[in-house]
């Protein structure tokens, strides 16, 4: 049993099976280090993330300085319900799209994966009533204004 925030430090146990994390990581890219070596040999393997909202408040309050943005894209990763894990994991590191990038396939073997096929959620695309009750929205705005004007 190894006990460490980082195993890129020297430790070199191979057959790490399960990582916990008793609070929020700070951002993606320090999960995805600390998480590097389960399932190293190929065998089943869990990281599981035990954490409250105060643990994001703390992060927020701690470190802070520009860091707002990773640690609360961290919060959605695991707050996410049905989008798979790996495919979030690889946006997180996408600065941009390229045209020649193929497409990341959902895993079909994490929890949200999992949990998407037992359930068969409904999933439904709301962009555009959303940007014609925004509009809605603005127009009554301008209209008030214009009124009052």
């Amino acid at each position: 049993m190894s006990a460490t925030s980082v195993f890129g430090m020297g430790i070199n146990v191979l057959d790490v099976t399960l990582i916990i994390h008793t609070t929020l990581p700070l951002s993606n890219e320090q999960y995805v280090q600390e998480i590097g070596r389960v399932g190293y040999l190929g065998q089943g393997s869990k990281a599981i993330i035990f954490y409250s909202r105060g643990d994001i408040r703390t992060l927020l309050v701690i470190i802070g300085g520009g860091q707002e943005k990773k640690i609360m894209l961290m919060a959605l990763y695991t707050d996410s319900i049905y989008e798979c894990r790996q495919q979030l994991t690889y946006q997180s590191f996408q600065w941009f799209q390229w045209l020649y990038d193929p497409p990341i396939l959902q895993c079909m073997i994490c929890d949200n994966c999992l949990r998407r096929e037992k359930d068969t959620p409904s999933i439904y695309d709301a962009q555009s009533e959303a940007v014609r009750m925004i509009r809605i929205v603005i127009w009554g705005l301008l209209y008030a204004v214009l009124i009052k004007a």
